[in-house]
């Protein structure tokens, strides 16, 4: 009777310690999508949340130059659609405010490298002056 008992206490610890870890997994997750951050550890993490630490810590090691490569070949896999060019247009309009209106705001939003949204501007009919994106009409 004892042995049952025990058995469901740590049965019920377990549980318990499970589902703490979990949540702090999710946590995790969600500040990372927050943030904007390269997340693809987290998810390894609450994937597989009994993975060896010795690969976790070499993930982290490689993390920086991972995030390289995907900023380089930020474009290769995203289409201009019509959500991203609602964006541009917004940019250019004049009641937008100017913070939101450079380049490095546009690139921080849009999944695209620079070259490609200044190309996309360009085909849009739109133009860079002094730092700011405007509608070459004016």
């Amino acid at each position: 009777m004892k042995d049952d008992q025990k058995s469901k206490e740590c049965f019920n610890d377990m549980v318990i310690s499970i589902g703490k870890e979990t949540i702090s997994f999710l946590n995790n997750l969600y500040k990372a999508i927050q943030e904007n951050r390269y997340f693809k550890e987290v998810i390894a993490d609450i994937t597989n949340p009994f993975e060896q630490e010795t690969k976790k810590e070499d993930n982290h090691t490689i993390k920086n130059s991972e995030n390289l490569e995907i900023a380089s070949k930020k474009c290769s896999s995203n289409r201009w659609t019509k959500v991203y060019e609602g964006a541009m247009i917004h940019a250019s309009k004049e009641t937008t405010p100017n913070k939101k209106r450079t380049l490095t705001y546009l690139v921080g939003i849009l999944p695209f490298t620079e070259d490609a949204i200044r190309r996309k501007a360009y085909r849009m009919g739109f133009k860079w002056k002094k730092g700011k994106l405007v509608d070459r009409n004016s």
